[in-house]
């Protein structure tokens, strides 16, 4: 679920939540290009990505959040998504190559 801000006395409305989660996935993004950046070879499962690259740029989310994250990235060009030969789904950037890539 998406981490909200409230002062304790509002209970956001229906907007203000789709809103907040919009925002709390443009964080996600952003921090995948973060991790991205160091590690430009970099490629991983939904799960990798929400266990292993997110917490070394400091921010927890769950794989369906990671999973939107990574769909706005794919629309913006930014990362691509290739299955392997055990048919396993992995994201890395746009044009970048997995070691065992077939030319």
């Amino acid at each position: 679920m998406a981490r909200y801000l409230l002062n304790g006395t509002q209970t956001p409305g229906r907007a203000a939540l789709a809103i907040a989660h919009a925002l709390w996935v443009e964080q996600i993004a952003a921090a995948i290009e973060r991790y991205l950046l160091i590690h430009p070879a970099a490629a991983d499962s939904v799960v990798g990505i929400t266990q292993w690259w997110l917490p070394v740029v400091g921010v927890e989310a769950d794989s369906e959040e990671v999973e939107r994250a990574l769909m706005l990235l794919q629309t913006r060009g930014v990362v691509e998504s290739v299955l392997t030969s055990d048919r396993q789904r992995l994201w890395r950037l746009t044009g970048a190559v997995i070691e065992g890539d077939q030319p």
